[in-house]
């Protein structure tokens, strides 16, 4: 077993102890990502600018949880709880928006990363608190308002 091999099951206990979630590790890709759970975990991803002004938003709310920086595609991932039916009444806000929910999995920064920083931890919070998608919703109408 590498080095990186044991950074990563070390990751992935933490992330199972300390924020609750279901991760695992993708074999092929060394990843750790979190399968979209119904019920449990979900996910909204938007680009980066309008995450940065969500994020500050939540937090002057205390309603902010995970959020996972994309380096690549300038785009960020706001772990949530799931969803309840209202992301149908504002999907056309949404889309205009270019902020899309869930997929089959999220993407969590892991040892694998080698130290690129393709994904990383904007907001790590130091407990399994995660906000329901409707309040992170709710902060993407706001903030693209004003």
């Amino acid at each position: 077993m590498s080095s990186t091999d044991i950074e990563t099951a070390d990751q992935c206990g933490w992330y199972r102890r300390v924020l609750e979630l279901p991760v695992e590790v993708v074999p092929r890709t060394r990843r750790i990502v979190v399968h979209r759970i119904d019920g449990l975990v979900d996910a909204v991803v938007m680009p980066s600018p309008l995450g940065e002004r969500v994020a500050t938003w939540l937090a002057m709310d205390r309603q902010l949880g995970p959020v996972i920086e994309h380096r690549d595609t300038a785009r960020m991932t706001f772990v949530t709880g799931p969803p309840d039916g209202y992301e149908h009444t504002i999907f056309a806000t949404l889309l205009r928006l270019n902020v899309s929910l869930g997929g089959t999995h999220i993407v969590l920064p892991s040892p694998s990363d080698g130290g690129s920083g393709v994904w990383r931890w904007l907001f790590l919070p130091c407990n399994g608190f995660r906000p329901v998608m409707r309040i992170v919703l709710d902060a993407v109408v706001a903030v693209s308002a004003r």
